[in-house]
């Protein structure tokens, strides 16, 4: 397919937002997190994904595109901004109580798990990364990831990724990343993975 891969424009942040929650619906992480596989659970997703990634200011995402549409992305932020500290919490909350609604103490434990568990030392945490379902398997993740590894690479860092899916592991191993741990989050197992910077 002739996929191209650009980085993201600010028009197109709500689409993009809409192509990844559709990816990530029947996820068992997003299932844990958001209570189901509905279309009001997709759009929360989407609001999330929107707000918390998307819009951030220090946020890369790469988008790959087919005959003129979004069809998968890759978003990724720097440590520390990564995992929110108190004021960003403070600032997001507003936002995100209605997105949440009530499933906010399993989005608590989530974010309380994931600040835990993500390395204290710089990387560049991968995520959220999503492919529409009509259009997976057909090489688009491979690709999206191996650009967003190039784009880290050409700035000496590290990488850093959790995942529910062996299938994940299993590529991703063959691009440089290895489980450093696995850990349950919200009852699904996790595996966590870590890229040394190029070089290393």
């Amino acid at each position: 397919m002739p996929i191209t891969l650009e980085f993201i424009q600010p028009q197109d942040i709500r689409t993009v937002a809409y192509v990844v929650s559709r990816a990530l619906l029947s996820s068992p992480n997003s299932i844990a997190l958001w209570g189901g596989q509905s279309e009001r659970h997709r759009h929360r997703i989407e609001e999330a994904v929107r707000i918390v990634n998307l819009e951030h200011p220090r946020s890369v995402t790469v988008v790959a595109w087919l005959d003129g549409r979004i069809i998968g992305a890759l978003s990724m932020l720097p440590w520390p901004d990564c995992q929110p500290g108190v004021l960003e919490c403070l600032r997001l909350t507003p936002r995100m109580l209605g997105v949440v609604n009530g499933g906010v103490f399993r989005a608590l434990r989530m974010q309380i798990t994931a600040a835990r568990l993500d390395p204290h030392r710089p990387h560049w945490h991968l995520g959220p990364v999503g492919v529409l379902p009509e259009v997976q398997g057909q090489g688009v993740g491979g690709k999206l990831i191996r650009r967003t590894l190039q784009i880290i690479d050409e700035r000496h860092g590290a990488a850093y990724l959790e995942t529910d899916n062996l299938n994940v592991v299993s590529s991703h191993q063959k691009l440089g990343f290895r489980v450093i741990r696995e850990a349950d989050m919200l009852g699904v197992h996790n595996y966590l993975m870590w890229r040394d910077p190029a070089g290393e």
